[in-house]
């Protein structure tokens, strides 16, 4: 039996059903040497009347006699050992055959290098096999996705239950041995029936004492075999039921990745309640949005108050023209897509995941231009995720990645490090990083990952045009790098990919093929009107808001577009507040609306207003009349002047995000000014702008500053798809100007 053992792969069975296995041999080892010395030297002795046997011979001939009814009466074909060998045997066999059936696809979920001295194993240590794994697409299913789950149960009930229900049977049938046995011994008489008849033959039996001296020693045996046969059908029983119980409650259970890591290797808890417990410490902050139209200035709600479904329009033209081929500075940022006929419409965001031609769709490119709403769809993604609202993805685990967050480290990471550490609004211990990062690798096809704003990624021609090879998921490499290999399938095979773009960087995507490209269109007026009310809560000034926006082409046609319907909403609010308080004042004068007309002229007011309220000088104090459009004050445009600098030096170095030393003089005074927040960060002092297009326009400020330098800058650029939108602000900028300066001659020859 020991020597058996020594055939047995332990990672087969958990350490629960090893030991039980093993103590089951033992035991059956010591009563199979006890059976055996018990049939050895134990005989049925019997002492017949001397009248019987009055010789030898006829004493061993009833004995032989007496032990055979004995048996007959008492004891099976065999003998009890080998009814012990039988029982205890082949249980054994049968357990060794299952463990060898299912040790590979065992091993591919263990992890040789992860137990420490003392030979426990580690479970905060991820799979070294993982590169294997995902290297292979069908490395975790080549035997099917509930192979081990499906033979371990089967080995239940064949090698347990049914053996051992049937040697128990065998062993109550057979586990009566008397000590005191009455052997019945024919005996031969002669009688005569009649006078002067001849003599018949009758026969009597005579009783012979016999005692079986171990008896009793073989019923307790016999009665410990059945004992514990019982518990191990006990056993047996109750663990088919909860592996049973268990994969009802969750199918995930019977996947072979949960039931060998969870059950068999005891490796980590089940991914199921590592999921909830990450959904759960997603913190409610991460979908809060900043708010300027409620009474606080610094007000924050909920995304689901807030989150009006965009229109995107599914499909969209490849032939898209290179950026080397625009005639004028506006083309990219004002080019529509040619969509295809039959494009549908896409009004949820949950739905991009929908089957195509009967496939689920593993790649997707989201394009969208500045505002469009790309961000706030990967967060409305993974706010249902959070909350179990999305049909498609509520048995994945969905993680956001950021692209700019990157740009911090030059864009150099790991598959690992990416899947461990830059999860947007994750909040994981590192040994559930290591659950997750174990998981995604070796079932990619429950997971998916957003990866929002590629064109945010800092890269240069060098890293655009190379192809590295990536065999390790610990192998350091850029970003971009890492990402292609999994639009490709050659890392993480079966994994959803969604990305969020602009169109601006179809040179870093256009050489990548997706299951389904979408075009987010933006607003339609119905949402533009939904958008008012929801952002504006006052009913009655959120109608007057939308009465000027649906009686303004320019307003209307700015607001497809969230982020200026956002922009708009503001500033509107703001002048309507305004007038409101001057035609207070001169009740005899009803002023006129002067709304903005162009997105130069709005993004201008909007830095005013939001300055105004987050400055910390003006913070809680009331707003000086006409701040809309009057002159800032002298504080105001010395911030905004370091804040255009930063702004403009940003964009030269593709940067987003921005680090400065504690002690900067500056840091804390533009500290969520509304124009430039500070990022939760504990180990370092980092900060972005409120939006990209603020970012956008503050460095077209700074260009504008500096005209003499307007068209030099605007040569150097014109090819450049990211600074376009800048030189669109640049133009609206340079006309204002110019309308100033004629203003300003005008005036002066009127004097």
């Amino acid at each position: 039996m020991e020597k058996c053992l020594k055939f047995l792969p332990k990672k087969s069975y958990n350490k629960f059903g090893y030991i039980l296995l093993i103590s089951f041999a033992l035991i059956g080892s010591v009563i199979i040497a006890a059976a055996t010395a018990l049939d050895s030297k134990t005989t049925l002795q019997c002492n017949p009347d001397e009248t019987l046997a009055s010789d030898f011979s006829t004493k061993s001939y009833i004995e032989t006699h007496c032990r055979l009814k004995y048996s007959q009466k008492f004891q099976s074909s065999l003998p009890l050992y080998v009814l012990m060998i039988m029982n205890f045997g082949l249980v054994l066999l049968l357990s060794i055959f299952y463990a060898w059936l299912v040790k590979d696809r065992v091993e591919i979920f263990a992890d040789p290098s992860s137990t420490t001295a003392n030979g426990a194993e580690d479970e905060t240590q991820p799979l070294p096999s993982i590169s294997k794994v995902a290297s292979d697409p069908m490395a975790n299913q080549r035997n099917g996705r509930y192979t081990v789950f499906t033979i371990y149960t089967m080995h239940l009930i064949v090698c347990r239950i049914l053996p051992l229900v049937v040697f128990s049977t065998m062993l109550l049938k057979s586990s009566n041995f008397p000590v005191q046995f009455n052997c019945s011994w024919p005996i031969q008489t002669m009688s005569t029936t009649k006078p002067n008849s001849t003599k018949s033959q009758a026969w009597n039996f005579s009783i012979v004492d016999c005692t079986y001296p171990m008896g009793h020693e073989s019923e307790n045996i016999s009665a410990a075999v059945v004992t514990i046969n019982f518990i191990l059908v006990a056993v047996a029983f109750f663990e088919l039921a909860y592996l049973l119980w268990s994969s009802w409650n969750n199918w995930t259970f019977r996947t072979d990745i949960e039931f060998c890591c969870v059950y068999l290797l005891r490796k980590r808890k089940r991914i199921g309640k590592v999921i909830e417990k990450i959904r759960e410490n997603i913190s409610e902050d991460v979908f809060k949005l900043h708010d300027d139209f409620g009474e606080e200035r610094c007000s924050r709600r909920k995304l689901k108050d807030l989150y009006i479904n965009v229109i995107i329009q599914e499909g969209r033209e490849k032939s898209w023209p290179s950026r080397g081929k625009f005639k004028n500075r506006h083309e990219t940022y004002e080019a529509h897509f040619e969509l295809p006929a039959n494009a549908c419409t896409i009004t949820r965001a949950q739905d991009l995941f929908k089957p195509m031609s009967g496939h689920q769709p593993k790649t997707i490119l989201v394009v969208g231009r500045p505002g469009i709403g790309k961000t706030l769809l990967t967060k409305k993604l993974l706010y249902q995720w959070k909350k179990q609202k999305c049909d498609f993805s509520h048995e994945k685990i969905v993680m956001v990645i950021q692209f700019r967050e990157f740009n911090k480290t030059e864009g150099r990471t790991s598959l690992r490090e990416m899947l461990q550490r830059h999860a947007f609004g994750f909040n994981m211990s590192w040994t559930d990083c290591n659950h997750i990062h174990e998981y995604i690798c070796l079932v990619p096809s429950k997971a998916v990952l957003v990866f929002d704003g590629l064109d945010e990624v800092k890269v240069d021609d060098e890293t655009l045009a190379e192809e590295i090879p990536i065999k390790s998921h610990s192998e350091v490499a850029h970003v971009l790098q890492i990402y292609r290999k999994l639009v490709k399938g050659e890392l993480l095979p079966g994994i959803t990919v969604l990305t969020t773009t602009r169109p601006t960087a179809e040179h870093i995507y256009q050489n990548l093929e997706f299951n389904r490209e979408v075009e987010v269109i933006g607003f339609h007026e119905a949402q533009i009107k939904k958008y008012v009310e929801k952002f504006c809560r006052d009913e009655q000034k959120s109608s007057k808001i939308w009465d000027l926006i649906k009686q303004s082409p320019e307003l209307l046609g700015l607001c497809y577009i969230p982020v200026n319907s956002y922009i708009v909403c503001l500033t509107l609010k703001e002048s309507i507040e305004v007038e409101d308080q001057k035609n207070k004042e001169n009740s005899d004068v009803q002023s006129q609306s002067d709304a903005p007309r162009t997105i130069t002229e709005l993004y201008k007011r909007a830095i005013n207003i939001l300055l105004f309220r987050h400055h910390s000088t003006y913070k809680n104090k009331p707003n000086p009349k006409s701040y809309i459009v009057g002159k800032l004050p002298k504080q105001f445009e010395n911030d905004l002047n370091k804040l255009k600098e930063i702004a403009r030096q940003g964009m030269v170095e593709n940067n987003l995000i921005f680090e400065f030393k504690n002690d900067d003089e500056f840091v804390a005074e533009l500290s969520n000014c509304g124009l430039f927040n500070k990022l939760e960060d504990k180990r370092r002092n980092i900060f972005c702008f409120l939006h990209l297009t603020i970012q956008e326009f503050l460095a077209a400020l700074h260009v504008v500053d500096d005209m003499n330098n307007v068209e030099s800058f605007l040569c150097e650029h014109i090819d450049d798809p990211r600074w376009h939108l800048v030189m669109q602000f640049v133009s609206g900028l340079v006309g204002d100007k110019m309308r100033d300066l004629e203003k300003e001659g005008s005036n002066i020859s009127k004097r």
